[in-house]
This record gives C-alpha cells, structure tokens and sequence, in this order.
C-alpha cells in the first residue's frame, strides 16, 4: 500500500494512512510514545504551536484526518493491535460497540487471527486470536507470560523481526 500523507486540521502537521506523523516544515516523522509507558497503551504524540503542546492519540489523528472528526465516536483497531494505526486497521464505533468487542474477545485485545509456520518442520498452526497463540506457546514453553508471547509474535507480524518461538507469523485473513 502507497503511504499518503495529508495535513492535519490547520496545523504543521500531515499524517499518513500508515499511521506516521511528520513536521511539514522539518519533513521530520515525529517519534510516538506510549501513554503512561504502559505494555497497551495507545501511541501518543506531542503537537506544537505557538510554544505550547498538546498530546494527542496516533489512531484518532488518523481518523480525524482521513475521515473527519466525530466526537462521539470511539476508534476500534480491527486487529486489537492498539498500536498498528493503519488507516485501514481503524474505524469508528460506538462506546456499545467497543465494549461488546472487548467483552466479545474474553476482555483481550489481541483478538486477530494468526498462523505460526514452524522454521524446523513446516508445520502450520492456526489460532482464533493472537492471545490463543500467546497461551499455546506458555502451555508449551511453561516459561514467561502470555503478554511477553503476545509482543514477541506481534513483533514478528510487524516484521521487526525473522521469527518468534522457532515460527514464522502470520495474519489469518
């Protein structure tokens, strides 16, 4: 997919469909973090104007400035990965809707279909959700946690990295 960039409101700012924010002025990428420094939380970014800043939410920037605002919505990652901020992994829902997803998918957000190809064997495993992944590998491993499985794989899904856990990652499309 082509990235497009495209300005946000009046500011200094464009964003992209791939969920990049950059400077117009600097053509700089400005470098997310997270909030509260938390394991899943949302990337945050920091705007300025006129010697002030104001913290906004990466996935609401990119809803905001490809669709326009709507307030009283909520933004669904469709994957439940909260930092892949795709334009085509977000859309607007309603609070209803966010909840029954969260309640839908046992309280987890890592509720995206992915497949494991094993490096050693070729053996292809399929699981309903990212989390059911993460509670195989801890089932088998017997070490760790299911959220260390859970970052490890995304990782791997994100391309960061050529394997996790002896697999290659995929996502179940």
């Amino acid at each position: 997919m082509k990235e497009i960039w495209k300005q946000y409101k009046d500011s200094n700012y464009e964003v992209s469909n791939m969920g990049q924010v950059r400077n117009i002025k600097t053509q700089k990428i400005v470098k997310p973090n997270k909030k509260d420094n938390r394991e899943h939380s949302y990337l945050m970014v920091n705007l300025y104007k006129e010697g002030k800043f104001e913290r906004k939410k990466v996935h609401r920037l990119v809803l905001e400035t490809f669709l326009g605002e709507q307030p009283d919505k909520e933004v669904d990652h469709i994957n439940g990965i909260k930092d892949d901020n795709r334009l085509d992994n977000l859309e607007y829902v309603s609070r209803e809707e966010n909840y029954q997803r969260y309640v839908n998918n046992g309280g987890q957000n890592q509720r995206v279909a992915v497949k494991g190809t094993n490096l050693s064997s070729g053996e292809v495993l399929e699981f309903k959700s990212l989390w059911e992944a993460g509670r195989f590998l801890l089932k088998n491993r017997k070490k760790g946690n299911v959220d260390q499985y859970c970052t490890n794989i995304k990782s791997n899904l994100r391309g960061q990295t050529n394997s996790a856990y002896g697999y290659v990652w995929e996502f179940v499309l």
